[in-house]
């Protein structure tokens, strides 16, 4: 009978481990949802030199391979937002020179 009671407490001892784990890795998802949300407002609020500015520094960080597999992919992360953002605004003032050369004509 102790023997019994002993297994349900360990049970229920793993249980809980096991349900505090999945919490922790839900909160950690919720987290970088967020951190991604912040990040996007952060890189669309950046100028286009601000952003290329912010791009070389990640390629210098990466470059120097001083960083853990985690933070570097971030970066990573990061970097490839900025790239998309800068292609955007590159993109943007593109069309206003057509437009001022249509005019123009």
């Amino acid at each position: 009978m102790n023997e019994d009671l002993f297994k349900n407490n360990n049970q229920n001892g793993e249980d809980l481990a096991n349900a505090n784990i999945q919490n922790d890795e839900k909160n950690l998802k919720l987290n970088d949802k967020n951190s991604d949300k912040n990040l996007a407002k952060k890189i669309a609020k950046m100028s286009f030199e601000e952003a290329l500015s912010r791009l070389d520094k990640i390629v210098e960080i990466l470059s120097s391979q001083k960083n853990n597999l985690e933070d570097m992919i971030l970066l990573y992360e990061e970097a490839k937002n900025l790239k998309d953002h800068c292609n955007k605004r590159l993109g943007e003032a593109k069309m206003k020179i057509e437009n001022i050369n249509k005019n123009q004509e």
